[in-house]
């Protein structure tokens, strides 16, 4: 990714990934080479990883390859959530930048659940959120994005937000409308179209500009590519700054 000469107004990318579980067809040792080397070509700044096995060691690994791939010093942000049933499930945010705080949010009834972490890009804070929700029911995933957007009103200082993950519901759906009214979908702003089916995003407030967005991490393996692919989503990445007229009327005279 070229960044601009001006600091004050360079590109960061987001990428979310849905790194799936490891069932005994797709197993992580076969599938982790893949994920590694599809993060790193992307360069990314901040990545958001759902469905994250826990507690091993699948976070930490993917933020060491990309402190190798990427040249910076990427640490793991984790929640984990451990549920009554005995599922158990990670969410993980990487990144490079400052950190000033993190926080989670456990949707109730429901074995899903979101974070948020607060980060310094360019002088400016950021909080992103991380969710993965619920895959079988429309009427819990549309509780779920009400209980997560009042729970971003919370933190209603930052100076931007992105609000991304797998959120099983696509573009259409009843359940995603009010993200939609909130935000604006990374990919929409910047290909005029989100994927008819497409169940994973990135949400943005209108204080960033998204330069570029697109898919990737669809190559399987080469020795068995009928099984072994990255992972069951796609990763989804999209290119943001500050707006330059925020920035701008922050500049002291």
């Amino acid at each position: 990714m070229e960044m601009h000469e001006d600091l004050s107004y360079s590109l960061f990318r987001v990428v979310t990934l849905n790194i799936l579980h490891d069932p005994p067809h797709l197993t992580w040792s076969r599938r982790a080479p893949l994920v590694e080397a599809g993060l790193i070509a992307l360069q990314p700044d901040i990545v958001l990883l759902q469905e994250v096995a826990w507690p091993d060691e699948q976070a930490t690994s993917l933020a060491a390859a990309l402190q190798v791939g990427a040249g910076r010093d990427f640490r793991a942000h984790i929640t984990g959530l451990f549920a009554t049933t005995g599922w158990q499930e990670g969410l993980t945010i990487l990144s490079w930048f400052p950190c000033l705080d993190t926080s989670e949010l456990e949707f109730p009834g429901a074995e899903k659940f979101c974070q948020r972490a607060r980060f310094v890009i360019n002088g400016e804070t950021v909080d992103v959120y991380n969710s993965h929700l619920d895959p079988y029911s429309a009427t819990r995933r549309q509780q779920q994005i009400t209980m997560a957007l009042e729970w971003t009103t919370e933190f209603g200082d930052a100076d931007a937000v992105i609000f991304g993950g797998d959120l099983n519901g696509i573009p259409s759906s009843i359940e995603i409308a009010p993200l939609q009214r909130n935000f604006r979908s990374a990919y929409e702003v910047a290909m005029g179209k989100d994927p008819d089916r497409i169940i994973d995003y990135l949400w943005a407030s209108r204080s960033l500009d998204v330069v570029h967005a697109g898919l990737s991490l669809d190559q399987s393996d080469r020795d068995d590519p009928s099984l072994y692919y990255p992972s069951d989503h796609l990763a989804l990445h999209a290119d943001f700054r500050m707006k330059r007229e925020d920035l701008d009327s922050m500049k002291i005279d």
